[in-house]
């Protein structure tokens, strides 16, 4: 590792990554200042935590997460060798898990939104304005949003439904699937009114696999449109890192990279590397695609 406290020289490089050994590969050309250094590593995370740094990626593995959980379940059924209880215990952990990260991503992206642009900003309004765009449009969004807190308060009355049964060949199939019954949820007082109509209106239960599908939905359309509002940070952010790829060594056969060395030293001994993440920009265009596709069903939120 190189001390902060000797001087540093940095170079525009590219390797092959053929073998892990970069050393051999690496061909640099021109000297990059530390602030060069800088603005391009700020570039990459403002492309970073909008896209899979994010807390909506976050939601999106939980949701991935509570699947594999009851696909586990099942396997476990099917081989006889698991405790109802405690299979019921890992689904309502994996429900909770996911409800958790649902208000982290309201917290963390209101708050990284706020540090970045300020709260009178447009990104920090338009998401705001989205999420209750969501949560007077959709039941989903607005029981799961306080279905953590009865969960945290009153304990789960999830039910973990597993149902067996033989086809006309004799073959033994399972199904798992997570139950919450909205008459045993009504027990508890804080829901408010909204939430509580909903709950009242339902005539069966609430699959918690298609809750919490509707629900990322909800917060896949918020964050799209906070996305949206950033797009010409984003295009900048990305300009620079294409601007780097035209400076690196040509012809483009490798990945872009970073080589540090301390100032007193010859050679590569000593030295660090570092990739440029060009892919993130060269990518931006898809993903803000993505986006827009995502806004369809309301369409793009404006703001004053």
């Amino acid at each position: 590792m190189i001390s902060d406290s000797h001087p540093v020289r940095h170079y525009l490089g590219r390797w092959r990554p053929k073998t892990s050994d970069r050393t051999a590969p690496l061909h640099t050309t021109d000297q990059l200042s530390s602030a060069e250094v800088k603005a391009i590593h700020h570039a990459e995370n403002e492309l970073l935590d909008a896209n899979t740094n994010s807390a909506y990626f976050v939601l999106r593995d939980q949701r991935r997460a509570l699947d594999l959980v009851l696909a586990d379940v099942v396997k476990e059924w099917s081989n006889q060798d698991a405790e109802y209880m405690a299979l019921r215990r890992r689904v309502s952990t994996a429900l909770e898990n996911f409800l958790s990260s649902l208000r982290a991503f309201d917290d963390k992206t209101c708050a990284s939104l706020s540090a970045k642009y300020g709260k009178e900003s447009k990104p920090y309004r338009v998401f705001k304005a989205a999420l209750s765009l969501e949560y007077d449009n959709q039941a989903a969004y607005r029981i799961a949003y306080k279905l953590r807190n009865f969960m945290q308060h009153a304990g789960t009355v999830m039910r973990l439904e597993i149902n067996e049964k033989l086809d006309d060949s004799g073959e033994r199939s399972v199904t798992a699937s997570a139950i919450l019954p909205p008459q045993e949820l009504l027990a508890w007082n804080g829901w408010g009114s909204t939430v509580k109509r909903d709950l009242s209106a339902m005539s069966g239960v609430i699959d918690a696999q298609i809750l919490c599908d509707r629900v990322t939905d909800s917060c896949g359309r918020a964050y799209a449109n906070a996305v949206l509002a950033q797009e010409a940070a984003l295009k900048a952010a990305a300009d620079l890192l294409v601007s780097y790829e035209a400076r690196g060594p040509q012809p483009i056969d490798g990945r872009l990279t970073i080589l540090t060395l301390p100032e007193q030293v010859d050679g590569l001994k000593g030295s660090s590397w570092t990739d440029v993440m060009v892919g993130l920009a060269t990518g931006l265009d898809r993903f803000l695609a993505e986006c827009r596709r995502a806004t369809e069903k309301y369409g793009p939120v404006e703001v004053d």
